[in-house]
């Protein structure tokens, strides 16, 4: 997972759910991979780092099967996709970018059967996931306290939308008193 913002965070709680093993998180900030820790990564890369060899070695040279990119930068997009295994691996960017970047692919990656593709909003059917997603969480499958860094009055709503675009949260919850 390229990005251990609030969708990054999701994405390894949910892979950790699932099994997945190893599920590798990607950041430049010490705070939110010890965020990704205890959301389930097994391993952490800083990213600042030669992380495709990083990662190519926790993987024997085989690569990752299934990456999300979530930083929403051109340099993760890449590296995560080259850090995808031929024959199948499975690359999905879910960050933003500005309309108009351009990233650079091998196209004999392609050939190879490396598969990448897009997500807005993640393409969820909300009739039949939110329900899934309560019962792993009432199963404690789904760990998902550990997105939680920060838990505001509703008038502190301002400084929630700071805390996330400095990067500097997971996922605040915002908390309303019986007279709000």
């Amino acid at each position: 997972i390229w990005g251990a913002g609030g969708i990054g965070l999701c994405a390894i709680a949910a892979a950790a759910a699932c099994g997945c093993d190893p599920i590798i998180a990607v950041d430049i900030r010490e705070e939110t991979l010890a965020l990704a820790k205890k959301c389930g990564a097994t391993h952490l890369l800083d990213g600042r780092q030669d992380t495709v060899q990083a990662i190519l070695k926790i993987t024997a040279d085989r690569g990752t099967d299934f990456g999300i990119e979530s930083a929403g930068l051109i340099s993760t997009m890449q590296h995560g996709f080259a850090a995808t295994r031929r024959f199948g691996g499975q690359f999905l960017i879910a960050g933003n970018v500005p309309q108009g970047e351009k990233m650079a692919l091998d196209p004999f990656d392609l050939i190879a059967g490396k598969n990448i593709s897009g997500s807005w909003g993640g393409r969820s059917e909300p009739d039949k996931d939110v329900p899934r997603y309560a019962q792993m969480y009432r199963d404690g499958r789904l760990k998902l306290r550990g997105l939680i860094t920060h838990r505001l009055p509703l008038d502190g709503i301002n400084e929630a939308f700071s805390l996330i675009e400095t990067g500097h949260a997971g996922r605040i919850v915002l908390e309303m008193d019986a007279d709000s």
